[in-house]
């Protein structure tokens, strides 16, 4: 596990004991630009929409990983 995802599950887990009950993923380019908005799922437009091969879930399923695991509601407001 990087470094980015341990500080960012800690981050999960706070907000859970805290008592907040979701996340709300929008803005989510810092510090990492290429994950969750639509430029970073499907980065070139001039493609089929309808071919899965033209999308790229990867580092977004990880970004949003811990978010799951550790119990929080995700509000997925995919943007631009």
């Amino acid at each position: 596990m990087n470094v980015f995802v341990k500080a960012l599950t800690l981050a999960f887990v706070f907000c859970i004991v805290a008592g907040f009950p979701g996340v709300r993923l929008h803005d989510c380019n810092w510090p990492h630009p290429d994950v969750v908005d639509l430029p970073a799922i499907f980065p070139l437009f001039h493609l089929d929409p309808d071919d899965p091969e033209n999308y790229q879930f990867a580092k977004t399923d990880a970004y949003i990983k811990p978010i799951i695991e550790n119990g929080a509601t995700i509000l997925y407001r995919m943007g631009r």
